[in-house]
């Protein structure tokens, strides 16, 4: 709205009255009329920007430039978020996050013959994640479940249902029987909402079967899920419950046997923990890195040799950090397990901003491989950055996992931020033993690949091939 104030004169009686009246003209309509018109989703961990409603129909060259608040706050850049810009009166975001969103206000002032008028526009911005390109998952029952049940006794179905993310939500959950869906509204209950958070929603649904009948034990009833993606099952069998009296003896005879086994297994486990698990994640695991969006699945920080000075003799082995960083990691790591690392020499292009590559590095990383030595902390600070990047990136996302290489005997750190001190006490930590450690079937690098992202590669079945006599010769290469 615009309101002008016109003066008129009235005499009367050789008074002269002045009088103010209030006209109101309605301004052409800026297209956004509405709070709900104009509310912003942005996708979580993608690069996108905020503008402000309805500017284009204000002339540029009569407006003053546009400040920006959110939740009342005045939005400005800062050396802690880098990635925030505002470039032509926009908000850019490198990176979106959770505290993006809220309520944002855009601020102006608009000339119009020489009258300043004050322009503002709140609107909300909410924060999403991206929407899912994966079909449900059926929690329960999972593959093929059967029950035992007492011929005559009712029973109830219960099925758990995960879907993943969307903005248009319409889940199909449903008992069938033999293929056929359960007509009777009796025996199916509506499905109800468990859980929710950011990333999805889980559902449960049930079904009661009042009394069971010999028909039932050769009856599939199966939970069907769908989403706009795909669809999932799981299925329910029914058998009869065997005699009590008949289990009792069964676990009787059988405790002693299971104890033993029991003791027996344990001590194996404890013993063999680490090759116990690489075994099993390279045959039974899946490929956690597929569908995540990183590129490397880890970044690399250690000291340069121009840091770490000469070399450093560690049981008989000659070899600095930067050796060991650029030349056995990968040999190791990327040679023989398939894994790719992030070497900002070798896999950063020249020219760029240290920081802002340093950032988007580990953000493209699963994993921050730290070699730690009293180099490391001597360098300048930003080595020190890359640890503390690490360690923010890891509390920020969960599925950013930082590793610490102990190299040498570390020197005092209290000096430190107390994040990064807590992160070096608390987080898993790897002492590198020169000759010791060399080998590839040491604990060294059994416990570095326990730590690194399950990854299935065939060049994994190649190294099971290798003889250990061949690669004890190729990793002497890297000695003196």
């Amino acid at each position: 709205m615009r309101y002008k104030f016109n003066k008129m004169i009235n005499r009367y009686g050789g008074l002269c009255l002045k009088v103010a009246v209030l006209r109101v003209e309605k301004l052409n309509q800026t297209g956004c009329e509405n709070t709900q018109r104009c509310e912003v989703f942005l996708i979580q961990q993608t690069a996108n920007k905020i503008s402000c409603p309805g500017i284009q129909h204000f002339n540029t060259l009569a407006r003053s430039p546009v400040e920006w608040y959110q939740n009342g706050k005045l939005v400005e850049e800062y050396l802690a978020r880098i990635s925030l810009k505002i470039r032509s009166d926009q908000i850019y975001l490198n990176s979106v996050y959770k505290e993006d969103s809220g309520n944002y206000t855009c601020k102006f002032k608009f000339f119009e013959n020489k009258i300043p008028w004050l322009v503002k526009r709140t609107f909300p911005v909410n924060v999403i994640v991206a929407d899912t390109n994966k079909p449900p998952i059926t929690l329960d029952p999972h593959g093929v479940k059967t029950i035992e049940v007492v011929l005559g006794s009712s029973v109830q179905f219960m099925c758990q249902v995960y879907f993943g993310y969307e903005r248009n939500f319409s889940p199909v959950i449903k008992w069938l029987i033999n293929e056929g869906e359960m007509e009777n509204t009796g025996i199916q209950k509506e499905k109800v909402l468990l859980t929710k958070t950011a990333e999805g929603f889980t559902f449960i649904r049930e079904a009661n079967l009042k009394k069971v009948t010999k028909e039932d034990f050769n009856t599939t009833f199966t939970c069907f899920s769908q989403n706009s993606q795909g669809n999932s099952s799981g299925v329910i069998r029914l058998k009869e419950k065997v005699s009590t009296i008949f289990q009792i003896k069964v676990i009787t005879i059988s405790t002693s046997l299971i104890f033993m086994a029991i003791v027996s297994g344990c001590v194996g486990i404890y013993t063999f923990w680490i090759e116990i698990v690489l075994l099993y994640r390279h045959y039974y695991s899946k490929d956690e890195t597929i569908g995540d969006g990183k590129e490397f699945d880890a970044f690399v920080s250690y000291a340069s040799s121009c840091s770490s000075g000469d070399d450093v003799k560690s049981d008989g082995y000659f070899i600095t950090e930067e050796r060991f960083a650029l030349e056995l990691l990968p040999s190791m790591l990327e040679n023989q397990h398939g894994y790719k690392l992030c070497l900002f020499e070798r896999d950063i292009l020249p020219g760029g901003v240290y920081t802002e590559d340093v950032i988007s590095s580990i953000k493209r990383s699963r994993r921050v491989i730290i070699v730690l030595s009293p180099s490391y902390f001597a360098s300048a600070g930003s080595r020190l950055f890359e640890l503390q990047t690490g360690v923010n990136s890891m509390l920020d996302n969960f599925k950013t996992k930082v590793i610490l290489i102990n190299f040498h005997a570390l020197p005092d750190v209290s000096h430190l931020p107390d994040n990064v001190k807590r992160a070096i006490a608390v987080l898993p930590g790897i002492t590198w033993k020169g000759n010791k450690s060399s080998p590839p079937s040491s604990k060294f690098w059994k416990m570095l690949r326990y730590y690194m992202p399950v990854k299935k590669n065939e060049l994994c079945k190649i190294c099971q091939n290798i003889k250990p006599t061949t690669v004890q010769q190729k990793d002497r290469s890297f000695g003196p």
